[in-house]
């Protein structure tokens, strides 16, 4: 399997927002903030450490951060990549979610810490290709990242109400596990995700949004 060093990241532009793998140690530092904002004050889903950060046993060199930004520099979303050669979240924190095998491959990551800033949720990202959501630009740039990387699988823990709100724009969300009332009254499921599968629906269901999956300024930007 690769090292992480080999993974080829992504920086462009779209609406004067900048969509970029998180390289540095200040990047990484404001995702683990950004993290807590939402993760630790805003949902209580992770207990407070007591410090400014978000930040657990899976945030090592087997994780690669992804972040989209205001052109001021603010993050305002933000998910995690786990590499294939490292554990994965679901299969120690959220094994009870998993009935089917997990094929950690050369091709399969896992997503997880996926969050948007809550004032900019209800915000349009509109183009010639359609309006999106800000979450919808993070996942265009998820999508170009994994092209750049021959990666195909996705595996991730969502909420039951996420799963059928991707399900419904555009994404096949296979279950790969029951879905289970978590202790924070959060109903869980496990899921899996192929990109090969997201072309093929869409080329016919919703081709304006693969064409704008599909189309980025390749132009480094600086956030």
């Amino acid at each position: 399997m690769k090292e992480i060093n080999e993974y080829l990241i992504v920086n462009f532009c779209e609406q004067n927002l900048i969509v970029k793998t998180l390289v540095s140690v200040t990047e990484k530092q404001q995702a683990y903030k950004f993290r807590k904002t939402i993760f630790i004050d805003e949902l209580n889903w992770v207990k407070d450490g007591g410090d400014e950060f978000e930040i657990d046993e899976y945030d090592n060199t087997g994780t690669i951060p992804l972040g989209v930004f205001e052109q001021t520099g603010r993050m305002i979303a933000h998910l995690r990549i786990t590499l294939p050669q490292h554990d994965f979240m679901m299969e120690k924190e959220f094994s009870v979610l998993i009935d089917t095998p997990i094929h950690k491959t050369d091709y399969a990551i896992e997503i997880s810490r996926v969050c948007t800033c809550s004032d900019t949720r209800n915000i349009m990202i509109t183009t010639s290709l359609g309006s999106y959501h800000i979450s919808m630009l993070l996942y265009k740039g998820l999508y170009e990242w994994c092209c750049k990387n021959h990666i195909h699988t996705m595996y991730m823990v969502i909420e039951y109400k996420l799963f059928r709100l991707l399900k419904l724009s555009g994404f096949p969300c296979k279950k790969i596990g029951k879905i289970v009332l978590m202790p924070d009254g959060v109903s869980a499921i496990s899921v899996k995700i192929n990109w090969r599968e997201f072309e093929k629906i869409n080329s016919e269901a919703k081709p304006q949004l693969l064409s704008w999956f599909s189309n980025v300024e390749s132009i480094n930007c600086a956030a």
